[in-house]
C-alpha cells in the first residue's frame, strides 16, 4: 500500500488548492519515538504539513491560551490538545476547502501497547469528518487486519484487498467480475 499511497500523496499535492497531510508509519515505527504512540508521533507532524500549506492569518480561530501553548510557550502538550487545534484549523478552513488525510500503515501503531492509544486517535480524526468547514476525507491503510480501528468505519467504508492477485488467463471472466470476486466491501476475502 506504501507506494499507492505515495502515488496519491504526490497526485492530489499537483492539484494546487487541495490541503494533503499524510503520514507512512512503516517509515516511523513506534520504537523510533521516545514514547511510540500515535497522537505523539502524527499530531505535531500533521499540524506541521497544515500549517505549511495554508496561511491562517491571525489564527482568529484560536483562543489567546491555546495560541500561547500552541507557540510553545505552555509545557506540557498533549496530543489531545493538538487533536482540538487540528480540528479549529479545518473548521477555519474556507467552505469546502479539499483536505486529505491518508495515513498509510497504521498497523505499525497497533502493537499491544500504543493499541489503545491508536484507537482513540482514529476514533478523533474519524469525528473531524463533521466538523464542518472543509472537505474533509480520511483514508487510512494497513498491511494486516487492523485489530481495534475499523469499527469507527461502516462496513461499506472499508476495502479488503487479497493478498494474492488472480493469475492472468485463469479463467477469471472481464475485469469487472474479477473485482467483484476478489475485492470485497466489508467483509474478509476468506469469508468467500
Amino acid at each position: 500500500m506504501y507506494f499507492f499511497c505515495a502515488l496519491l500523496v504526490e497526485s492530489l499535492q499537483s492539484l494546487e488548492p487541495i490541503i494533503v497531510l499524510h503520514h507512512f508509519c512503516g517509515l516511523h515505527p513506534p520504537s523510533d519515538h521516545h514514547d511510540g504512540t500515535a497522537s505523539s508521533v502524527l499530531m505535531p507532524l500533521l499540524l506541521y504539513q497544515l500549517l505549511r500549506q495554508w496561511t491562517f492569518g491571525e489564527l482568529e480561530c484560536l483562543s489567546a491560551d491555546d495560541a500561547q501553548a500552541f507557540k510553545g510557550s505552555v509545557s506540557n502538550v498533549t496530543p489531545d490538545f493538538l487533536v482540538a487545534i487540528l480540528r479549529k484549523l479545518i473548521k477555519a478552513l474556507p467552505r469546502r476547502q479539499p483536505v486529505f488525510l491518508i495515513l498509510d500503515g497504521i498497523n505499525y501503531y497497533e502493537t499491544r501497547e500504543p493499541s489503545w492509544e491508536t484507537k482513540r486517535l482514529v476514533k478523533k480524526l474519524v469525528k473531524l469528518m463533521g466538523a464542518g468547514g472543509a472537505l474533509y476525507k480520511l483514508l487510512i491503510t494497513s498491511t494486516s487486519r487492523v485489530l481495534d480501528i475499523d469499527e469507527y468505519f461502516e462496513n461499506d467504508e472499508k476495502l479488503y484487498v487479497p493478498v494474492e492477485p488472480t493469475p492472468r488467463g485463469g479463467g477469471g471472466g472481464t475485469a469487472n467480475q474479477q473485482l467483484k470476486r476478489r475485492f470485497t466491501f466489508g467483509r474478509s476475502t476468506k469469508s468467500q
